[in-house]
């Protein structure tokens, strides 16, 4: 497959060309399929956290607004990044190439990959100054910095994703951000290790169930409340970034491995990568189920959210009938 595999050029991008076989078909069509399906859920799903979230000021706590940027980059990969990503792969199927196209989808893909892991990083430290800093976390993190250092972290990723149709390099572009993502990805862990540990305290000290006034532990109930709250919405969040770690593993592995196998583009492109980006599109349908599966408010928001558009939407009907019966009506007195 190597030795018959051609180039095109694209920008600042190859396009790997292999003559359409029976194998590339059938995982095209498959997985294109798949992909369709979890486009139309990740679009609904995240389309409803994001309104639930936004309409309910009650969910507007701060790791919930930083759930809902999560929730929206997911949004926009159902919408958008999916649907060009079928596009494109439809169109390789059929020997048709669209420099336009892959490079459109090949910048909203690095955006959102980007955008995840940087939200997972962000939601990892907010956790740990929640717990390990309760009187500094009260005093410093307000909904506008939030939403500032957020906006700021995303500016700059996106800028410099673009800055690749200026001409940045494609080496000088993985070079900054391999170190960027292994950084993330250590920190993630060793936040989520710590907070871990600290957990487990907390649930020792409550099995204890000794309480005296010279016991430090029960005199600071109000503390050891605010840690359980905290700590089960850190246990959410870990589940999300268990989500995030696991579906991107697979692609992480292949890459590496493509770079230490040279001259197999073709068989991971057509072969391999088609289910690593599955995979990774199906992380954008997790998280809003693990959303819901781990916050009952959430799930009670949502449900309010379907029933009144339900019955807006009978109401509408109902109405579009009667006028109906009334034009009827008058048509038959003339």
């Amino acid at each position: 497959m190597a030795g018959n595999a051609s180039y095109l050029p694209c920008l600042y991008s190859l396009y790997h060309i292999e003559k359409p076989n029976p194998t590339i078909y059938i995982t095209t069509v498959t997985t294109c399929f798949l992909t369709f399906v979890l486009s139309m859920c990740g679009a609904v799903a995240n389309g409803l956290v994001c309104l639930a979230i936004l309409l309910n000021k009650d969910l507007q706590i701060y790791s919930n607004l930083l759930l809902l940027f999560l929730s929206f980059n997911d949004f926009i990969v159902a919408c958008f990044a999916e649907p060009l990503y079928i596009t494109r792969r439809l169109l390789e199927s059929q020997n048709q190439y669209l420099c336009w196209l892959s490079l459109t989808y090949r910048a909203l893909w690095n955006i959102s990959v980007g955008l995840s892991f940087q939200a997972i990083a962000v939601i990892s430290a907010e956790r740990y100054f929640a717990l390990f800093h309760p009187f500094k976390y009260k005093e410093h993190v307000t909904v506008n910095r939030l939403i500032t250092t957020v906006l700021l972290l995303a500016g700059i990723w996106v800028v410099f994703v673009l800055s690749r149709f200026a001409g940045l390099p494609t080496n000088y572009f993985y070079a900054i951000t391999s170190p960027m993502i292994l950084i993330c990805i250590i920190m993630i862990a060793v936040v989520h290790v710590k907070i871990f540990k600290l957990a487990r305290w907390h649930h020792r000290q409550i099995s204890l169930n000794t309480c005296s006034p010279q016991n430090e532990v029960c005199h600071t109930r109000k503390w050891m409340r605010y840690t359980a709250r905290e700590a089960k919405i850190a246990k959410s969040t870990a589940f999300v970034v268990g989500a995030v770690f696991l579906c991107y593993l697979p692609l992480i592995v292949i890459v590496i491995t493509n770079i230490i196998l040279t001259h197999q583009d073709v068989l991971f492109h057509y072969y391999i990568l088609p289910w690593t980006d599955f995979l990774v599109f199906l992380n954008s349908l997790l998280n809003p189920v693990i959303y819901c599966w781990r916050s009952r408010e959430l799930r009670s928001s949502i449900v309010r959210l379907c029933k009144r558009e339900t019955r807006v939407t009978d109401q509408q009907n109902s109405v579009t009938v009667n006028n109906n019966n009334i034009n009827n009506n008058s048509m038959n007195k003339s």
